[in-house]
């Protein structure tokens, strides 16, 4: 039986123009199955007070009490939220000493309880307050590799013996040989082996370029793929193996280092045809974007045809992106329409039964990963206007 590969890391680079929201499908039609969060609490700066307005948002994670810790990436503090939205006094500064920071992201609880917040060179421990009950006292550093993916907002995984899972998706051969990797560091800070994400055959050009050299180009962004492409899709999950699919068809799978398949994810589910109004915008955002190029789209690498041609697909993917919770559940977001403010999820069990379906009553942000559970899920949702970055708390039960 052929081995899959690794699912390859998505650029996903919006047209100038319009906006591909990346959400999810419309789910079965049996309710039976389909859990719908309502927003519990929100945090944005329009309610924040004078000094604890949010910033860029490059991480979230929540510890077992229910306290939210953000990274807020402008401001170089991590913000930390009761489980009821209260703010509590935010951890660290801008700065190179101990607990300070200079591009937070990356949050993670390890198996040691403690909080990990990944900076441009190190990792910084905050272990729990013994008055506040929250992780916030400085505990140490981890030191990094000088060359790494410090503007990821990819968050850090935990495996045995609490050895850290490094994500670097900022490096490319040219052509592309791979998508990039994981570095496993111990706890102490020393590289152990990494697991490579290889390319899919679906895979996007990291980004276009028009070369000016021999050895240069000009990065022109938007062009590498068509909107709504179905790309690949994957994720890490705590033994070091990879979730991943394609996003042409309802099957995704997790395997091991050598390409074994470990268990596989699949629905029956039809897909939604994209509405013309929407497709028809979109083609002509594209069209507008290659007029706007200096030379003919030809000259320009790492154009797939089907964006010469104007060629978008019918029907939406089956999905946008898949998640391995720290649970173990694997979650797959699904695709909806731009004009659909709302979020949904398929939900699996590791070993890949269907558990049910998950809808959020708002569209989450694409770029930091959400902390899932069948009852919570904590999110950052941008608005769509004016950009600003905010948290949502969405829960089971009687709306507050």
């Amino acid at each position: 039986m052929r081995k899959p590969l690794f699912v390859a890391t998505s650029v996903l680079i919006a047209l100038m123009g319009f906006v591909v929201h990346a959400a999810a499908q419309t789910p079965p039609r049996a309710a039976t199955d389909t859990v719908r969060l309502h927003v519990a609490w929100k945090v944005s700066s329009v309610e924040s007070r004078p000094g604890e307005e949010m910033g860029i948002i490059s991480s979230i994670a929540e510890d077992a009490a229910g306290n939210v810790y953000v990274a807020d990436l402008s401001a170089a503090v991590v913000r930390v939220y009761g489980a009821n939205s209260q703010s509590f006094p935010t951890i660290g500064r801008k700065g190179a000493g101990p607990g300070e920071f200079t591009a937070p992201a990356g949050l993670g609880i390890g198996p040691d309880g403690m909080l990990y917040v990944r900076d441009q060179s190190r990792y910084t421990r905050f272990r729990m307050n013994v008055t506040t009950k929250r992780l916030t006292t400085y505990d140490g550093n981890i030191q990094r590799s000088a060359m790494n993916d410090w503007t990821s907002k990819v968050p850090v995984r935990f495996g045995r013996a609490n050895t850290l899972y490094e994500p670097n998706f900022s490096m490319f051969t040219r052509p592309p040989k791979f998508s990039g990797r994981y570095y496993r560091y111990s706890a102490r800070g020393e590289l152990q082996d990494s697991v490579m994400v290889p390319l899919f055959p679906n895979s996007p050009a990291p980004v276009a370029v028009l070369r000016t050299s021999a050895s240069g180009g000009r990065m022109i962004y938007g062009l590498n793929h068509v909107p709504f492409a179905a790309l690949p899709v994957w994720d890490l999950t705590s033994a070091g193996t990879l979730i991943s699919g394609t996003g042409d068809r309802y099957v995704l799978t997790e395997c091991d280092a050598s390409g074994t398949v470990l268990h596989s994810y699949n629905r029956n589910v039809t897909v939604d045809r994209i509405p013309a109004r929407e497709r028809a915008d979109s083609v002509a955002a594209l069209r507008r974007r290659i007029d706007s190029l200096p030379v003919p789209i030809g000259r320009v690498e790492g154009v797939p045809s089907t964006v010469a041609r104007l060629e978008l697909p019918q029907a939406f993917p089956f999905y946008s992106a898949v998640y391995s919770a720290v649970d173990g559940k694997v979650w797959v977001r699904r695709w909806t329409s731009g004009n659909t403010a709302r979020t949904i999820f398929d939900v699996f069990a590791r070993e890949g039964p269907f558990i049910a379906t998950v809808t959020l009553p708002a569209v989450i942000s694409s770029d930091v990963h959400p902390v899932l559970t069948l009852d919570r899920v904590v999110a950052v949702v941008v608005d769509a206007e004016t950009g600003e970055n905010m948290v949502y708390s969405f829960a089971a039960g009687a709306r507050p």
